[in-house]
């Protein structure tokens, strides 16, 4: 999970009646400095034009105007509750454990990246959205059935 995947019930509010959800998910690859951004929508083909408009107005929204405070507040609570739950289940756990072993890190870096979640602000994540995401640059790929009945 990350922080914008869990502010994602605030950002994307997409008005199809609940047949489709839509999030927004930034990553970080666990043995390196890169990172990824990548939205998702799950929806019913008939939605399919819909839900492409609304993917690429939200994510040229989030970059424009940012989030407010309180989208930030609940995506950080969402993302660092999920964090401590995940050490609290042997499988993750000791998947972590595995791969931190790998590249030499300890839970340490958890506590310490943690703290860095706590601290964000609207700010912060409006600059690193502005500074990282084009929305003009935005592939999109459509996987599913798409055939008319």
């Amino acid at each position: 999970m990350s922080l914008l995947h869990a502010i994602r019930a605030g950002m994307f509010e997409s008005g199809f009646g609940g047949n489709s959800q839509i999030w927004c998910r930034f990553g970080g690859i666990i043995c390196g400095e890169s990172g990824s951004f990548r939205v998702a929508a799950i929806f019913a083909p008939q939605n399919r034009t819909r839900v492409e408009q609304a993917m690429r107005e939200e994510v040229a929204r989030a970059v424009k105007d940012g989030f407010t405070a309180a989208e930030l507040e609940a995506g950080k609570k969402s993302l660092l509750e999920s964090r401590r739950l995940q050490r609290t289940q042997d499988r993750a756990l000791a998947s972590r454990i595995g791969n931190y072993l790998f590249i030499k890190r300890t839970f340490a870096w958890d506590a310490e990246l943690e703290s860095k979640i706590e601290a964000l602000t609207p700010e912060q994540v409006s600059a690193a959205l502005k500074k990282y995401i084009d929305p003009a640059k935005l592939s999109l790929v459509m996987a599913g059935d798409f055939k008319k009945p």
